[in-house]
């Protein structure tokens, strides 16, 4: 049997549910991760170089251990005695349990503004980080925008979602956000990864309590029907305080006048960081009142 030791990263609420529901199964095995189901929490086995994330739990040497056990979707997962016990082999964790402080920030304009154009000029034509140009620069959608059926159906609605979520029309939004919710490509649809970074940014911008309160109650009571389980787990972390370290990283440099870094977030799935990215800037739109 291998065991296989290694330095884990996680927070310290992951942590405390993962010594009191010791058995579980392999929900999903990708190249990045493998997730894990306990009872009905879902978690990510991950590379820890990410940072922190809602639902992760950061390996230092995660291709190594995968290749070491071969986990397989179905196969039970158990912990105890402090490892993560697979088919395959043992996990042995040097567990690094992490408390997460909220980021308050308050980002310049000037960085909101270089930040968003060059979200749309690196984002792919996969990406609906596109909308970026008419939602926040009074730009015209790109001719290659045009072309995704994903831009054209979801812009129309973003722009009802910021309208009522100004007015904190809980009605408008828990309609808009359940139009939204599961569209798009990928293992967090599109605007599951936007409507993640709006949540996020809203949480961790001052004042902005009540807004994230709607918006948040409007995805926890929309997303077990209208997402697949993976992305329902994310937007749930999220709402219930998770870190996604690379956004607050972004956070802190738009509250700075240090050039604007986003390829770290960008190295989230295919276009999920895009647009998480966007969705965060959306957040500090709606904010500003702009």
């Amino acid at each position: 049997m291998t065991v296989f030791q290694d330095n884990i990263r996680l927070p310290s609420d992951i942590f405390s549910f993962l010594q009191k529901n010791s058995s579980g199964e392999v929900l999903l095995t990708t190249s990045k991760g493998i997730y894990l189901q306990f009872s009905s929490s879902i978690f990510l086995l991950m590379d820890r170089s990410y940072g922190l994330t809602p639902i992760g739990i950061g390996l230092s040497r995660f291709v190594d251990f995968a290749t070491a056990i071969a986990p397989k979707a179905g196969q039970h997962v158990s912990v105890f005695d402090g490892c993560i016990h697979f088919p395959g082999g043992t996990l042995n964790p040097l567990w690094d349990v992490v408390d997460t402080e909220i980021f308050f920030a308050t980002p310049l304009q000037q960085q909101v503004d270089r930040c968003a154009k060059l979200l749309v000029s690196r984002c792919s034509q996969r990406s609906l980080a596109a909308l970026a140009a008419p939602l926040l620069l009074n730009q015209p959608l790109s001719s290659a925008a045009h072309n995704n059926p994903y831009c054209t159906h979801a812009l129309p609605i973003l722009e009802q979602l910021l309208d009522a979520m100004k007015n904190q029309n809980s009605s408008n939004i828990n309609e808009a956000v359940s139009q939204l919710l599961g569209f798009g490509i990928g293992l967090t649809p599109s605007l599951d990864d936007i409507l993640l970074g709006m949540l996020y940014g809203l949480l961790r911008l001052a004042a902005q309590e009540g807004t994230a309160a709607i918006l948040g109650d409007a995805i926890k009571a929309n997303a077990p029907t209208r997402t697949n389980a993976i992305s329902a787990a994310y937007l749930d972390a999220v709402a219930c305080g998770g870190c996604f370290q690379r956004l607050d990283d972004i956070l802190k440099n738009l509250s700075s006048s240090t050039p604007i870094n986003i390829e770290p977030i960008l190295e989230i799935g295919s276009s999920s960081g895009s647009e998480m990215l966007l969705g965060l800037l959306l957040a500090i739109k709606i904010t500003t009142k702009g």
